[in-house]
């Protein structure tokens, strides 16, 4: 292929060679000296190296540059440099499928300014990554105003049916996502929602708009719900009646920077059917005295698939509460505890289950101030199937501390560094991280 296209290349330079020869012979004139420097200018261009290669490779280049996609500006800037390369690039439809809306838009007089309408018909036909981030200082009028703007962008002559009509523009288009086609709703496979503690207006209806959301994105394998806020609760009952299929989905992050953080756990989970792999909680302003809510973690349909739990908690989640979940997610390869610093009660008092053997294999303990707790979580686990090594005798698990903000196990005390003597001739490997900033980040398998 890349001998017949080099090739065609040199058929054209001989085509474009003789062009300037018979303009040469020709009396000069302005228009003829402008096209023999075109003609001149394209002879340069074709002698340089990557014009020689075929389109089908430089469309591999930029799908890799632009990172499939995840790097727009790169996107942006492979199409501005050429019309050979615009013209391949917007028919990459890989290099846009990572689409990010910010709410409210910028406004210039009276025009609003946003490239998501271009980006998500450049992206037709492939799979798309959606975020839409909410502003905490946006008013309820400004993104009513976005969001009607955005609606009459994808309802055109063309796409009549494709978005679901609302009766009224208001916030609440938030929670039913009818700015955003169908088509596009059936192609996200990965959808964040990043709302800042946004909440419906409609106390009543507001998580039936989210499960109706969730229903049209059927084919999403990654969900990010941060800081939405649902006013209404159910009995576990009734959410069992409104189930939510999502055969693909297999990573759920939550993340909720307010107190409400009971509704969205309470509601979400019991209703959501998936092979989930990855679940993640991150509720790290809990009031002192709260511990998780457990009331969901009785309903899960998906218990038995869940390999990998992150969960950044409050400072009074008890041993027992993580214990807890461990028994109700018995498939469990790697749990990441975050913050957990109460995890010091007795041994004796933890639950202990004959069913339960544990399949941990990495275990990830992050700013755990208290010394002690580490201890009991890696008896609890021996007394329940964790074995030891017949070589040197340490635990067959791979523990990971990580301290944040400064803090350290080599400053926190004699009995912290006794914790980590301990570790370090019980464990069979052991590893240490003090990273600078550790915002946003989740662990896979």
């Amino acid at each position: 292929m890349l001998q017949h296209f080099r090739s065609q290349i040199q058929a054209n330079k001989n085509a474009i060679s003789l062009k300037v020869q018979h303009l040469e012979r020709e009396r000069p004139t302005a228009a003829r000296k402008d096209r023999l420097h075109q003609l001149r200018q394209k002879l340069v261009e074709l002698d340089c190296d990557i014009d020689m290669l075929p389109n089908e490779i430089l469309r591999c280049i930029f799908e890799i540059g632009s990172r499939y996609g995840a790097d727009t500006s790169y996107s942006i800037i492979v199409s501005h440099v050429c019309q050979r390369w615009r013209a391949i690039a917007l028919a990459t439809a890989f290099m846009w499928s990572n689409i990010t809306l910010d709410l409210p838009l910028r406004k210039i007089g009276r025009d609003y300014l946003s490239a998501f309408p271009i980006l998500t018909s450049r992206a037709v036909m492939c799979p798309v990554n959606l975020t839409v981030k909410v502003s905490r200082h946006g008013s309820d009028a400004t993104i009513s105003n976005s969001l009607s703007f955005l609606k009459r962008c994808l309802i055109g002559p063309d796409k009549t049916g494709m978005v679901a009509h609302s009766r009224r523009n208001s916030v609440d288009s938030l929670f039913t996502l009818d700015f955003i086609s169908a088509d596009l709703a059936s192609r996200l496979c990965s959808l964040t929602l990043s709302y800042n503690g946004r909440m419906s207006n409609d106390d009543d209806d507001g998580f039936k708009n989210l499960r109706g959301v969730l229903e049209r994105c059927c084919a999403i394998e990654i969900l990010i719900i941060e800081d939405l806020y649902l006013s209404d609760q159910y009995e576990v009952s009734v959410l069992h009646e409104h189930t939510v299929n999502l055969p693909l989905l297999r990573e759920l992050h939550l993340r909720d920077n307010e107190e409400e953080y009971g509704d969205l756990c309470c509601n979400l989970l019991p209703c959501i059917h998936a092979p989930l792999t990855t679940l993640s909680f991150y509720l790290p302003y809990l009031d002192v005295d709260v511990d998780i809510p457990m009331e969901w973690c009785n309903a899960l349909s998906f218990a038995d698939s869940v390999c990998t739990l992150n969960l950044c908690c409050s400072f009074d989640t008890n041993i027992s509460t993580v214990v807890n979940l461990l028994l109700h997610l018995p498939k469990l390869e790697a749990i990441f505890l975050e913050k957990c610093c109460n995890l010091t009660e007795d041994f004796s008092s933890v639950q202990m289950s004959e069913k339960y053997i544990t399949r941990l294999k990495k275990i990830g303990l992050v700013d755990l101030r208290r010394p002690g707790s580490s201890k009991v979580l890696m008896e609890f686990l021996e007394r329940h199937g964790l074995p030891r090594s017949a070589h040197d005798g340490t635990l067959e698990v791979s523990v990971l501390l990580i301290w944040t903000e400064g803090h350290s196990f080599f400053n926190a005390g004699d009995k912290a560094r006794m914790d980590w003597i301990w570790l370090q001739e019980n464990v069979q490997t052991l590893a240490y991280e003090n990273p600078p900033d550790r915002k946003n980040r989740w662990y896979s398998t």
